[in-house]
């Protein structure tokens, strides 16, 4: 233990409050709704009194949440653990992480219907308005560098 840190006691009025909000919870609860429940910051809870409360076995980690962004959540329940501990799961990828969201959010479905809804130029209004074509003697002649006109003409 470092020497800076405060030595905590399990009967202190905090841990007290922790293991009651433990006892009354009817299913495994996170340490951040824990700490809110017992009045105790979330920091305190995390960096030392977490820890002994599980060494103690007045607490234990009953499952894990999986978290969109980030790793796991633990979930903890009151009283020592019981049987093998749960297995934490993998993180999701970035790939993983956008394809949800594409799903979530019908990205690429909206996205296709935006392309359909975009007209092609027409030829001869571009040409009375000085506009460059988008056909195919346009690529041919402006296929230099430098040439080509500026994206989103």
């Amino acid at each position: 233990m470092r020497a800076d840190k405060k030595r905590v006691s399990l009967n202190s009025p905090s841990m007290t409050r922790i293991r009651a909000a433990l006892a009354r919870a009817r299913e495994p609860i996170d340490g951040k709704t824990l700490s809110a429940r017992a009045f105790v910051g979330e920091r305190t809870f995390s960096a030392s009194y977490q820890q002994l409360l599980i060494s103690a076995g007045l607490m234990h980690v009953a499952e894990y949440r999986r978290n969109v962004i980030g790793p796991p959540i633990p979930l903890f329940a009151h009283g020592p653990l019981v049987g093998d501990p749960p297995v934490k799961p993998e993180r999701f990828s970035d790939a993983e992480v956008c394809r949800r969201w594409k799903e979530k959010t019908g990205y690429d479905e909206r996205r296709k219907l935006d392309r359909k809804l975009v007209r092609p130029v027409d030829p001869i209004l571009a040409a009375l308005m000085g506009l460059p074509s988008r056909g195919r003697h346009f690529k041919e002649h402006h296929n230099r560098a430098g040439q080509a006109p500026a994206e989103g003409i």
